[in-house]
């Protein structure tokens, strides 16, 4: 099983984070969860899943923002793929998740 990336979070990470989810908040912005990072680890050998970040959704869960789900799907094939592993992290911190409709 591949793991999620230990590395590359740090003080800068955290207060970049605040800055894009306080200003989507106060713009009334929906947050994107792209689950694309976990297709890239289980397919391209990526040694660890590099996004969706934990610590981000962790933040956001603070501040009643809706999020979207999306896999970044090139194909038909990527449709799908890992929406079970952004579905998780959503249930997880207790995200308000939306769908947008046309």
């Amino acid at each position: 099983e591949i793991g999620e990336d230990p590395t590359g979070w740090d003080a800068n990470a955290e207060s970049a984070a605040k800055e894009i989810i306080e200003a989507a908040k106060a713009n009334n912005a929906v947050l994107e969860m792209n689950v694309s990072g976990v297709w890239k680890a289980v397919t391209k050998g990526y040694p660890a899943i590099i996004y969706p970040r934990r610590e981000f959704w962790e933040i956001a869960s603070d501040y009643d923002i809706p999020v979207i789900l999306n896999t970044d799907a090139h194909s038909l094939e990527r449709l799908d793929a890992h929406v079970d592993y952004g579905m998780k992290l959503i249930e997880e911190f207790g995200l308000r998740r939306v769908e947008i409709k046309r």
